[in-house]
């Protein structure tokens, strides 16, 4: 009973102060739809070759292939995935026509087309991500280095998670961008923090440090460093994805509850019961959480756990 009123007060605690604020969902942005790789490994300007098509993509509408290599787009040169991405990012609005010259089996093609929604292409592979994990174990995190608050630097722990053992756990991704940094981190920062008033805080957190400099050595963990230097964290943290342990593609397309900026909460037995890879924690986590934490009570209440 102490257990079930406690989670009480952990329910009251986060349902006011999680604002319902992603009901307003925010703006749309074209996608291509890819994961790409250079075309000589460890030769970051070799040029760009896919590797994974998201289902129901732009890239799949197209015709491109696993495989394909990037020549150009829009008459552009793509030497790597920092150009391919900036090119992106300067169309502003879904349904913009696209042309790319791509190189397959050493024959030139052209491809046109429009690019995608994001909003659309993530939220089928959020229904697949929640299907895959819903109900079982966290599949095992990527390599990842964790913060050190003393040192002031990256160690190696043997089980990173440990310390989430019988409670309800909340792991998170998340970068040093302006609006991540108020709206993922210093919002679970804001959490743990106001969770030390119960007699016993249920809840724990993980934050993974992830950015799209991945593939830059040493950038990742130099600007993780420098946010959680600034702003100490009040949870373990880590870099995902150290540059000297790269995994491919299509493993990623497995952890985009990481890699995706998701959340992903565990009960006390470590089995999954939400997953996001899309928006911020707002109205859809918190009704979910509300939920897990109502089922604990009700498990607690019941005397089926202690």
């Amino acid at each position: 009973m102490r257990y079930a009123r406690q989670l009480s007060l952990a329910l009251i605690l986060l349902t006011a102060h999680v604002p319902v604020v992603a009901q307003q969902q925010p703006n749309d942005s074209p996608h291509l739809g890819v994961f790409t790789k250079p075309i000589r490994p460890g030769d970051l300007e070799s040029g760009l070759r896919i590797a994974y098509i998201f289902p129901q993509s732009a890239a799949e509408a197209m015709g491109l292939q696993v495989g394909d290599e990037i020549v150009t787009l829009d008459d552009a040169q793509v030497p790597n995935r920092r150009e391919l991405t900036k090119q992106l990012r300067s169309q502003n609005k879904v349904g913009t026509k696209v042309r790319f010259v791509i190189r397959r089996n050493g024959e030139k093609i052209k491809v046109k087309g429009k690019l995608g929604s994001w909003r659309k292409t993530m939220g089928n592979f959020q229904s697949v991500t929640r299907k895959r994990l819903y109900g079982k174990p966290l599949p095992p995190l990527p390599p990842i280095s964790w913060w050190d608050p003393k040192a002031q630097n990256w160690a190696e722990k043997a089980d990173g998670l440990a310390h989430l053992k019988g409670k309800l756990g909340i792991i998170f991704s998340f970068d040093d961008c302006a609006r991540c940094v108020p709206k993922r981190y210093e919002f679970f920062q804001g959490l743990k923090t106001r969770g030390r008033s119960l007699p016993l805080d249920p809840l724990d957190y993980v934050g993974l440090y992830q950015s799209s400099a991945q593939d830059e050595k040493g950038v990742t963990s130099e600007h993780a460093a420098a946010l959680f230097k600034g702003k100490p964290p009040e949870f373990p943290v880590a870099v995902v994805l150290a540059p000297e342990k790269p995994i491919s593609p299509e493993e990623r397309t497995k952890l985009l509850y990481v890699l995706q900026h998701g959340i992903v909460v565990l009960d006390r037995e470590g089995i999954v019961r939400y997953v996001q890879i899309m928006d911020e924690p707002g109205h859809d986590f918190r009704k979910a959480l509300a939920e897990i934490i109502k089922d604990l009570q009700k498990t607690s209440s019941s005397g089926n756990k202690p």
